[in-house]
Parts: C-alpha cells; sequence; structure tokens
C-alpha cells in the first residue's frame, strides 16, 4: 500500500497498480509509481506504508485507527485499538467447545470402524488405538474444561491456538 500524504495534512491509502494522484491532483497512471524513486515519491507526497499487527479478531473487536504520518521516519503508519470480546457474555466460549468437540468427532470418525468391526463381528480393536482413542477424548475434555474455566480472552487464546492432538502410534 500507499499513501498521499497531502500537503493539508490528511493522507488517502491507495492500492499499487490503481490510477493515483499526487498532493497537487495531478493524476498518474498505474505504471508511472513503479519506476519512482523513493525521494521522487517523497517529492510528490506519496510514501509507503507500515500496518501494526493486527489482533487476531476472533478474540478482539478491531477498528483500525486514522493513518499516521511519521514525518521522521518517512512512512504512514496504521495501527488498531482493540477490545477483548466478553467471555461471559459472548457466544465465544460455546463456539471454541463446538470447535474442538467437532474436531475431535472427525479425528475418532476415522477409527470408527474398528467399533464397528469389534461389535458385529468379535474382532478385537488394536491396543494402540484403543489408547490413541482415549487420548483424542482427553484431549478434547480437558481443552473443554480450559475453555469453560478461561474468564478472560488471554486465557482462552493459547489453548485454542497451539491444540496439539494425539498421534496413533
Amino acid at each position: 500500500m500507499f499513501a498521499l500524504v497531502k500537503t493539508d495534512g490528511s493522507i488517502n491509502l491507495f492500492a499499487p497498480y490503481t490510477i493515483w494522484q499526487d498532493k497537487n491532483g495531478t493524476e498518474y497512471s498505474p505504471d508511472h509509481l513503479i519506476v519512482l524513486t523513493s525521494s521522487e515519491k517523497q517529492d510528490l507526497g506519496i510514501y509507503d506504508v507500515a500496518y501494526a499487527n493486527r489482533p487476531d479478531d476472533r478474540f478482539y473487536t478491531i477498528t483500525q485507527n486514522d493513518p499516521i504520518f511519521d514525518q521522521a521516519e518517512k512512512i504512514v503508519k496504521v495501527t488498531y485499538t482493540s477490545v477483548a470480546k466478553d467471555l461471559e457474555d459472548s457466544e465465544l466460549k460455546k463456539e471454541w467447545i463446538a470447535h474442538v468437540n467437532n474436531m475431535a468427532n472427525n479425528i475418532l470418525a476415522q477409527s470408527d470402524w474398528m467399533l464397528v468391526r469389534k461389535i458385529e463381528r468379535n474382532v478385537d480393536v488394536p491396543a494402540n488405538m484403543v489408547t490413541y482413542r482415549a487420548a483424542i477424548i482427553t484431549e478434547a475434555n480437558r481443552l473443554t474444561a480450559g475453555i469453560t474455566a478461561a474468564t478472560e480472552v488471554g486465557q482462552l487464546i493459547p489453548l485454542v491456538n497451539v491444540i496439539s492432538w494425539p498421534t496413533v502410534e
């Protein structure tokens, strides 16, 4: 992204490869921007844009702040204001518990045929699969308990961002 910093201090963001205007209102073709040096762009009021890390909108309500021109660094900065979602008043916990249970069910479904085979034909389920399935259920229960116990977003994020399902041995 690029930004046009006008003489009145207002800032307009624009994407590369679009028709753009300089600080005096002169219109240019998209290709013209590519051939300009950094100092030539700055003479026209054009600066690069640096975006701050955007918080995860699964957990935060986010507002993009107005761009700010950093005169010292010769760059336009875009930052965000975020407010953590309320775990108790939102559906966030319910959604994550449903997501964890759905993932566990999908993993278990891959070996359900072994249980059917046991019921219908009395063929034993291999011990490693019994252990594996129990570990999946244990992990789902651990995650569900952690999600339920979380009182703030900061406790929820590490639980759901790094889910490590057991693997079959």
